[in-house]
């Protein structure tokens, strides 16, 4: 005889979903879908055509979503399409898009929005389209030599002036040419390693130099790495450094991943480290490389099942993260705003705060994320940058601040977004809050990376 769950009754949560106060159970409000997003202009044009289709042929930078032509051909008449096989990348079908005889693929093209220029501040419309000026072209000789010069003195304390000056401010394509010229000048030498074994990792300066210096996948590799490394778990290292990342920049970072212990694999070293539980179920759905990729079409009909299925699963006292996750982790930022905004018409309740109060576990931890990323990533990003401020002040930990301020000086645009966003939501700049909390050469690099000094 066995014993379950009585006859009409949902099964009982996963032991394995362990309560889990973090970033997101702290850091409320939300981002919400309704009013526009922090970097968005103050008119947005309407999302989907009379068609029943919502258009990402171009995911705006600035916040704002254009219509434009179908991400993929039109099928002929007479036959059917599937979203899910077109792509370098498979992903989930929904269900009934194959078997559902209203399900119609073929959409026509409605005309592509275009919103008018708008300058970086975002704070006075651009009336005159100024020249551009000729951009001078990156000599990295100098620097290296520079660099070298410095960290070559292994007798004598090193100087961090060379590091400050050049490191926190060079673009990715400037970052990966300074590494080159290094090897080339010094021995095949990794600026990099070379760095670490000069700096420890085990000094905030030194952990925050030597993640600049592996560049944008190689440092979030190694964040990913470093989650597991210590006493105690840093659960959001990994969650941040993944989640909500395209399949290509995922990808990006499996490659750079580097554990012997693991053969270099990521899926292994996740596989190993985390129980079998929910949280590992989402993470090794996005190492999977199946999310829905942005330019891919949002279909009203889909958005709907799948709000209808999150109502059902959030009205439940617990469970159903295993469904909350194929939707929240496969889905596109299009798809994810246009299910948040239906949720909230429909239900008349926001979608990430029935999340949080759902699923107070590591699970629901990062779904969150995921979604407040796609509902607005520089208001999200300002947040979890004052969260770290925080930890670093009252707790020591000086990690948080480190990821989070590394990944966001990559994009400047985004970066003076979330600076804007900071500013406008803790009425102090992002600078201030960094002069008070940091001191020495960690607070020098970090203003000049964060563009502040």
């Amino acid at each position: 005889m066995t014993v379950g769950a009585p006859s009409g009754a949902f099964p009982p949560p996963s032991p394995a979903l362990q309560p889990y106060h973090g970033t997101y159970q702290s850091i409320s409000p939300m981002p919400s879908p309704i009013f526009n997003p922090s970097s968005g202009p103050p008119h947005s044009p309407p999302r989907f055509s009379a068609s029943g289709s919502i258009s990402a042929g171009k995911h705006q930078a600035s916040g704002s979503f254009s219509l434009g032509p179908p991400a993929y051909p039109k099928p002929q008449h007479g036959h059917s399409a599937s979203l899910g096989s077109v792509g370098a990348h498979s992903r989930p079908s929904y269900n009934g898009e194959s078997n559902n005889p209203s399900y119609n693929p073929a959409v026509a093209p409605v005309t592509p929005y275009h919103p008018p220029a708008r300058s970086d501040s975002d704070s006075e419309p651009e009336t005159e389209k100024k020249p551009k000026k000729p951009v001078a072209v990156y000599n990295p000789l100098p620097d290296a030599q520079r660099l070298l010069q410095e960290l070559k003195h292994t007798f004598t304390r090193p100087q961090t002036e060379p590091l400050i000056d050049i490191l926190p401010t060079l673009t990715i394509p400037q970052l990966s040419a300074l590494k080159r010229e290094y090897k080339k000048i010094y021995n095949s030498v990794n600026l990099a390693k070379h760095i670490k074994s000069v700096f420890t990792t085990s000094t905030p300066f030194g952990k925050l130099v030597f993640a600049v210096a592996l560049g944008p996948y190689e440092s979030e590799a190694w964040f990913a790495n470093s989650w597991y490394q210590k006493k105690e778990t840093r659960n959001e290292l990994l969650i941040e450094s993944l989640m909500g990342k395209s399949n290509i920049d995922t990808a990006a970072i499996k490659a750079a991943f580097r554990d012997a212990k693991y053969g270099g694999s990521l899926e292994k070293a996740v596989a190993e480290e985390l129980m079998a539980d929910k949280f590992r179920l989402a993470v090794m759905t996005q190492l999977s490389c199946t999310r829905m990729e942005k330019e891919e079409r949002v279909y009203l009909d889909d958005v709907a099942r799948d709000v209808e299925k999150l109502n059902s699963i959030l009205e439940r006292p617990s469970g159903g993260e295993t469904e909350m996750i194929g939707i929240i982790v496969q889905r596109n930022d299009l798809a994810l705003v246009e299910i948040s905004l239906q949720y909230k018409k429909k239900f008349g309740r926001d979608l990430a705060k029935d999340i949080r109060k759902h699923s107070k576990n590591l699970a629901g931890e990062t779904l969150l994320h995921v979604l407040a990323g796609a509902l607005d990533k520089p208001l999200r990003d300002a947040k979890l940058l004052d969260q770290a401020i925080t930890a670093a002040v009252e707790q020591g930990r000086e990690d948080l601040l480190i990821t989070r301020a590394c990944r966001m000086h990559w994009e400047v645009k985004h970066l003076n977004r979330v600076k804007r966003a900071f500013k406008k939501k803790f009425r102090i700049s992002v600078g201030e809050r960094i002069l008070h909390a940091t001191k020495g050469s960690y607070r020098e690099f970090l203003l000049r990376m964060l563009r502040e000094d």
